[in-house]
């Protein structure tokens, strides 16, 4: 189950805004003109919704908040978990139980996707090197470390053990945990703010205008 998607179009009576909405109402909720009669002078736009089902994102790094979900009570700055999909989605991650692996889905998460349509080789070895990574002793629940030895750094080595080096900074060294944060994941966890922050404004009204500056 992905979050709510998010429609936008333009109505005559706000020329320099744009309507924000889950679905093409009857009448203009900033007017209260039918949509009918005043008809819109171009189709609306559908956004697709950031949040999304893990399972349906294989070869991908997933994000979800440690506790509660996006749409609840998470503040950027929250405390983040993460985990890395296989080539049918199933799910792999680390946390204080240990690994977990099967066929469980986040839904409403955030989705990094990893490869490239070429990647063919990874694509192959993908699922092996995952299998091989998570039976290393660093991964039981006695070396988990919050702050220091925890999903993060599952990640990182699992990319690292398939040389991947599409860091968006054009370096071709080795991922550390700062980089899958800054280049990754902050990134993305911005976008869902400001997602997360449309949604609820939408919500709390039934629509949104939003003056074009």
């Amino acid at each position: 189950m992905a979050g709510p998607t998010i429609l936008s179009f333009q109505h005559s009576c706000h020329p320099s805004g744009t309507i924000l909405c889950f679905k093409l109402p009857q009448k203009c909720p900033v007017c209260w003109k039918s949509l009918s009669s005043y008809p819109l002078k171009a189709p609306p736009v559908r956004y697709p919704p950031v949040l999304q089902s893990s399972s349906s994102h294989p070869y991908s790094v997933i994000i979800k908040p440690t506790r509660g979900t996006f749409l609840g009570d998470y503040k950027n700055g929250d405390n983040l978990h993460c985990g890395v999909t296989d080539s049918k989605g199933f799910l792999c991650h680390f946390n204080e139980q240990g690994i977990h692996y099967d066929s469980s889905s986040w839904h409403q998460s955030l989705v990094i996707p990893l490869l490239h349509e070429s990647d063919i080789l990874l694509t192959e070895n993908w699922d092996h090197h995952l299998i091989q990574i998570i039976k290393r002793a660093d991964w039981t629940s006695e070396r988990y470390v919050e702050l220091g030895h925890n999903c993060f750094d599952f990640v990182v080595a699992f990319l690292n053990s398939i040389n991947y080096n599409y860091l968006k900074n054009g370096s071709n060294s080795l991922l550390s945990r700062q980089l899958l944060i800054n280049e990754f994941i902050l990134p993305t966890t911005s976008k869902a703010v400001k997602y997360i922050h449309l949604l609820k404004s939408i919500q709390a009204k039934g629509f949104l205008l939003q003056l074009n500056e």
